[in-house]
């Protein structure tokens, strides 16, 4: 496969050692030509409650969580397979999956409805969807977009400055200016760094800005995982720490995967010097460090924006967008859902 970190193997394995629950039950379809292993469907299946007193039996892409304690997001989930394939098998692929579902036997026997959540939206994708909707096999909702944002990394660091809007880049530099002429500044590289380094200052970052007091042990145990599943040497972990007096004011934790380094998470507070933005400045810093590695072209910000500001959008281009839709199967969710949705309609037009 050529797709992202979030559809390998190691992620996968490594998500559902750490994040699954008693009652998950893993739902792997595989598709062969041949002797030829073209693609997999990974999935689990998990109840989701439903008006109170009754649940719902939902299919997930493995990496995503809908209920229960929460796990490490992943992002451009799908099948796995090769560009080239997907062209031929997606519609295939998912007709299949929803004729057992809808039948109750065969590949998705007794469940209720199925999440495809943060799939890159394709024209494939969309057209697939759309004919189902056609179908009238099941009640198919859209529930959530999301743009992510990426930064090539091939031209070097003062390419990527010259292509910034005039005044992010006067903030950019006006940030490393400053920060060089304090003494007590410092910028700490952390290639290939334990995980518990690397989260450690970002979960008490984290804690400030955004008084989120939960625990990231959860989040160590994935990573270590991560590096321990990783049989082709695949993964590297790293990123930046921006400090001043010796304490941490900014820090990014990275995941790169053949070539591209993903920003999974970022952390920072505010500096007691003027002018100065932290978490602005720790990614450029970020962005210079990996932009000099030969090896990386990409290095991806993900889906999401900021908590005052989108600063995604104002350092990078657009990448894929992601889709997330609800396939109900059953009547009673499918007629829940489609009032709910005929309701909202209606109230939106008023």
């Amino acid at each position: 496969s050529d797709q992202s970190v979030f559809t390998s193997w190691c992620w996968m394995y490594a998500w559902w050692r750490t994040f699954k629950e008693d009652d998950f039950e893993l739902f792997l379809v595989a598709c062969r030509e041949g002797e030829r292993l073209v693609a997999i469907l990974p999935f689990y299946i998990a109840h989701r409650p439903f008006l109170k007193l009754l649940s719902l039996r939902t299919l997930y892409f493995l990496g995503y969580k809908g209920s229960g304690e929460a796990g490490y997001r992943a992002e451009y989930l799908d099948f796995v397979c090769s560009s080239r394939d997907a062209q031929t098998l997606r519609a295939p692929l998912m007709q299949y999956l929803l004729s057992g579902a809808g039948a109750g036997a065969g590949a998705g026997a007794g469940v209720d409805e199925i999440i495809l959540s943060d799939v890159p939206a394709t024209e494939l994708h969309g057209s697939v969807l759309t004919a189902l909707k056609k179908q009238g096999a099941a009640y198919i909702r859209e529930t959530a977009r999301d743009q992510t944002y990426r930064i090539g990394l091939a031209t070097g660091y003062e390419a990527f400055l010259s292509g910034l809007g005039k005044g992010t880049r006067a903030r950019i530099k006006g940030s490393e200016k400053r920060m060089a002429s304090e003494s007590t500044f410092a910028v700490n590289g952390c290639l290939r760094e334990d995980p518990e380094v690397l989260l450690k200052p970002i979960k008490e970052l984290h804690a400030l800005r955004w008084n989120n007091q939960k625990s990231f042990g959860a989040y160590k145990k994935f990573l270590d995982a991560l590096l321990r599943f990783d049989d082709e040497r695949d993964i590297e972990l790293g990123g930046v720490r921006l400090e001043y007096n010796g304490e941490v004011m900014a820090a990014t934790l990275n995941v790169s995967f053949r070539g591209v380094v993903y920003n999974v998470m970022l952390g920072f507070k505010e500096v007691p010097v003027k002018r100065v933005s932290p978490g602005l400045l720790a990614l450029s810093l970020d962005i210079q460090s990996c932009s000099v590695q030969s090896e990386l072209a990409c290095y991806d910000l993900l889906a999401g924006s900021g908590k005052r500001t989108d600063y995604k959008s104002k350092i990078a281009s657009k990448g894929p967008e992601l889709v997330s839709h609800q396939i109900l199967l059953r009547w009673l969710p499918r007629m829940v859902y489609s009032l709910y949705d005929w309701l909202q309609k209606i109230k939106k037009g008023a």
